[in-house]
């Protein structure tokens, strides 16, 4: 009767029917409908009934979830696809729990789940118990734009503010009709205004507490779970620097040196296109990333050594003695000049060919002097070249290609304690160069 007004009728094919009260079930059933569920029903993928009907069906979804980790795992792909793979898809297949489902109900399985895609990470990116340490969990958490890999977690607080977001979001949703159909209104109210006082004390920077009921409801909780995952994320990519800051002015030199590094590495990680190569679909061979290449990129964001673990530092070729956990110190060596050169070439051929996909013609190296009109100008640029001449309609523009690390001696200092401060300096250098042209 409650559903005709909203033109909604019973198909009995299509229809469960469930009850607390076995006795209202029986009547029902035998009135409107043929097919009953002693225990639970799942609506639109939310499961309705018992708590133990409720549990079961959570568990068998992680178990679900579990195998086709496993399978993935087995596959006969690369670590590039399969971390897309147990990122994108699988991680996520039990989010809308969170939504629908008590977070007592959820805890038990989804950190075991969570245990187990940590794990997964750990295999496909080749990582013993030893190299993944506290720090490196905790980075594995985050997401990119903190420098992290976006590894899902699983935790009370942001549980209660997605079920306080789907509460609301219905609640809305049925403002015009039935009350038992209203969340905020009908006997679950306050349960849903205890959650919120909760969420609200843990997170008193973001939670406002000064909204009437109604406002609250309809404006504010329909967007609390994105609020409490931002904030979340915050407070650990936070808690991360403060930790690899840590470090007394009585701590050995090398142990503050690499606490800098650590913060620099975080810190740029964080900036936006730094996680591009997490996210890239391998569609093409300019976006396939080889094992190795892929490994390799893992352990650099993470702060993980390449080098073997059976020594604690290696002789480099400039006759500098590496430790182990200065592993990029490759990245800045002077004595690979050539292949630094290389790599810088090779990023320039990347930019012709990419502006050439939008029908813009490009060389490489132009003289900024054959472009000048004034000869004062042309005498003092005669020696300045940059990478790429851009052929624009209206104008010519000449790019210049440069790769700078954030972790050299030179840089360390300013990037532990600003994002982007590497890039900065040099974009200053550059436009001092060029600022004749």
């Amino acid at each position: 009767d409650a559903l005709l007004p909203h033109r909604l009728r019973v198909n009995p094919v299509k229809c469960k029917l469930y009850c607390v009260d076995a006795t209202v079930v029986a009547t029902e059933t035998a009135a409107n409908l043929g097919c009953t569920s002693a225990n639970g029903i799942i609506v639109a993928g939310t499961p309705i009934g018992s708590c133990a009907w409720v549990c079961k069906h959570v568990e068998s979804r992680v178990a679900s979830t579990e195998a086709c980790i496993d399978k993935l795992l087995g596959l006969p792909l690369s670590p590039q696809e399969q971390h897309l793979i147990l990122h994108g898809s699988l991680q996520r297949r039990e989010d809308h729990l969170t939504r629908v489902v008590e977070w007592s109900m959820l805890q038990e399985p989804l950190q075991k789940l969570e245990a187990k895609i940590v794990a997964a990470v750990q295999a496909i990116a080749d990582l013993s118990d030893e190299e993944l340490q506290a720090p490196q969990r905790a980075q594995l958490h985050l997401p990119h734009r903190h420098g992290g890999f976006a590894i899902q977690r699983f935790e009370e607080d942001v549980a209660d503010a997605s079920f306080l977001a789907a509460a609301a979001l219905a609640d809305n949703a049925m403002a015009s009709g039935p009350v038992q159909f209203k969340p905020f209104s009908n006997n679950g109210a306050p349960a849903l205004r205890a959650k919120w006082e909760r969420v609200r004390h843990a997170y008193p920077e973001v939670c406002r507490h000064d909204m009437p009921p109604d406002v609250l409801v309809r404006h504010y909780l329909p967007e609390l779970q994105r609020t409490i995952t931002r904030a979340r994320a915050q407070r650990g990519f936070d808690q991360l620097l403060t930790q690899y800051s840590a470090v007394g002015a009585d701590a050995p030199q090398q142990q503050r040196d690499q606490a800098q590094r650590d913060c620099a590495r975080l810190r740029s990680n964080a900036c936006r296109p730094a996680s591009a190569w997490l996210t890239a679909l391998p569609t093409s061979s300019a976006l396939r990333l080889q094992s190795e290449e892929f490994l390799t990129s893992f352990r650099l964001r993470l702060g993980v050594s390449v080098l073997h673990q059976d020594t604690d530092s290696v002789q480099c070729f400039c006759h500098r003695r590496v430790p182990n956990a200065h592993s990029d110190h490759s990245l800045v060596c002077q004595s690979v000049n050539r292949m630094i050169t290389s790599r810088h070439n090779m990023l320039v051929s990347s930019w012709c060919r990419i502006i050439g996909r939008a029908g813009v013609a490009t060389t490489k190296e132009p003289s900024l002097a054959e472009h000048l009109h004034d000869d004062s100008q042309r005498q003092q640029n005669s020696a300045a070249y940059g990478d790429i001449l851009v052929m624009l309609p209206r104008q010519l523009t000449v790019a210049d290609v440069s790769v700078i690390h954030p972790c050299a001696d030179t840089y360390v200092r300013a990037a532990a304690s600003a994002a982007g401060s590497a890039a900065h300096t040099r974009d200053a250098q550059k436009f001092a160069k060029y600022n004749r042209a």
